[in-house]
């Protein structure tokens, strides 16, 4: 079985080899490219249409959220995990705003994108294996996994509620 289709976009020759290794370390995803540029990023992302693109903000022409802008304005279904240094507030709302599924600021531990990977690998099989979800489900995928208590009379719990 082919892994989730994986793109990474970073200009540090240094960091591209150490995201490569943990990509590679985690499992489940076959890294189909990298780019040094937010140009060559949207070429290559155009030609392929991964699943998925680890971005970097800082790169030497378009700039990771100038990419990520690009990306949902041409509709790539392209997902996007931001893996970059930046972490001014303008940015990483932006980066929301955009679509990102996730950011991570460098430095990182590998348990964090470890956990992104693994959160995304998860978003990936329900997404791609099913043609509906239940509000659990959903809850289940959203990284904040902050579901609403509802509060039940005293003596009551969802099994006698039922």
């Amino acid at each position: 079985m082919k892994g989730i289709t994986t793109i990474i976009v970073e200009d540090d020759p240094m960091v591209m080899q150490v995201n490569r290794q943990y990509i590679e370390e985690i499992g489940g995803f076959e890294i189909v490219g990298t780019a040094e540029t937010g140009h060559d990023a949207l070429a290559l992302i155009r030609e392929i249409e991964p699943h998925v693109v680890i971005l970097d903000v800082y790169l030497p022409d378009l700039d990771g959220i100038q990419t990520l802008k690009e990306l949902r304005s041409s509709n790539i279904p392209t997902d996007v995990i931001l893996v970059t240094a930046a972490r001014d507030v303008d940015t990483i709302h932006n980066a929301f705003r955009y679509g990102a599924i996730d950011y991570i600021i460098k430095p990182f531990k590998f348990s964090r994108l470890k956990s992104a990977l693994e959160s995304y690998k998860l978003l990936h099989s329900k997404l791609h294996r099913k043609t509906s979800l239940d509000q659990d489900e959903i809850d289940d995928l959203t990284m904040s996994k902050t579901r609403t208590q509802e509060t039940l009379p005293k003596g009551l719990n969802e099994v006698t509620l039922r």
